[in-house]
């Protein structure tokens, strides 16, 4: 029982440090970008895949989702098709991004996602991908997110 109550603290520090950590990244951001200092870096992805990045993305929210007896379900569309989990990985290509600032707009996106969602409810993420090729034969492509939840603003008040 000790062991629980450790791992559960444990975890609570963690996931309250690692959201400080990306809201704090997300205001150094901002600062340098209203500063005109903030140059944008794409680079390929560090984890196995996109799937595996929001997966390990989502766990400093783990326990906020737990408190409220909230549900994420992700949504994969790719070249206009809607693809379960499993395939992601192999559908979507090595994308390049600049993910210090992805992180941080998901990191609020995620977060008003979760303190504006009802108890027991259902977040829902849904991520877009289409390739285009651009006038130069260069392969490119363009990321849509969009996050919806159960609750809305007006059931709030």
């Amino acid at each position: 029982m000790r062991q629980e109550v450790n791992l559960k603290m444990l975890s609570t520090i963690w996931s309250s440090a690692k959201c400080m950590h990306l809201m704090t990244l997300s205001q150094v951001l901002h600062f340098k970008h209203n500063c005109g200092e903030l140059e944008s870096v794409a680079t390929e992805l560090k984890s196995k895949g996109f799937l595996s990045h929001m997966e390990f993305f989502m766990l400093p929210f783990q326990i906020q989702l737990d408190e409220k007896e909230l549900t994420i379900d992700f949504t994969f569309e790719y070249a206009g098709k809607v693809h379960d989990d499993t395939m992601m990985e192999n559908l979507l290509p090595k994308m390049c991004a600049d993910y210090r600032i992805y992180n941080c707009i998901m990191f609020h996106l995620i977060s008003n996602a979760i303190k504006h969602c009802p108890m027991k409810s259902r977040i829902r993420v849904e991520l877009s991908f289409w390739e285009r090729l651009e006038a130069d034969s260069v392969l490119t492509g363009e990321l849509s997110t969009k996050i919806t939840n159960e609750g809305s603003f007006d059931e709030l008040l």
